[in-house]
């Protein structure tokens, strides 16, 4: 293993509890909402600190972003 896997390892192990590589299999390292293979990160679903595969899921960029604006938007509008 080269320095360069080695730390995209060492990232994958503290960002997504291992489990990057993972998740990037079983969504088919596809967009789980608009399907493109372009610009992929994996999302986590309940925020940071959820590892489990179930809490990971393959976004877009660009998907990705609309998730986190509309999270803002609602977070705005709930009371406090």
């Amino acid at each position: 293993m080269n320095i360069v896997e080695q730390k995209a390892r060492r990232y994958s192990v503290w960002r997504f509890g291992g489990n990057r590589e993972a998740v990037i299999a079983r969504d088919f390292g596809k967009c789980v909402q608009c399907g493109t293979t372009e610009q992929i990160v994996v999302h986590h679903k309940r925020g940071l600190g959820h590892n489990n595969l179930e809490d990971l899921e393959l976004l877009c960029r660009r998907c990705h972003a609309a998730f986190h604006k509309e999270e803002r938007r609602l977070k705005k509008l709930s009371p406090v």
